[in-house]
C-alpha cells in the first residue's frame, strides 16, 4: 500500500502557514543582523574617534 497523496487541506494550509512564518522568521532575522552590523560599525566609529 502507496503513501497516500492526498493531503487534507487543514494540513496543507498549516503547512503553508509554517512556511510562511519560517521565510518570515529568516527575513526578520537577517534585518536584525545588518542592524547589528550597522550598530556595531557605529559604536566603533564613536570608540576610534575619542
Amino acid at each position: 500500500m502507496g503513501a497516500p497523496t492526498f493531503i487534507p487541506p487543514l494540513v496543507a494550509h498549516y503547512m503553508v502557514v509554517q512556511f510562511i512564518l519560517l521565510c518570515l522568521g529568516k527575513k526578520e532575522a537577517l534585518i536584525n543582523q545588518i542592524l547589528n552590523i550597522d550598530a556595531l560599525q557605529t559604536e566603533l566609529s564613536v570608540v576610534y574617534k575619542k
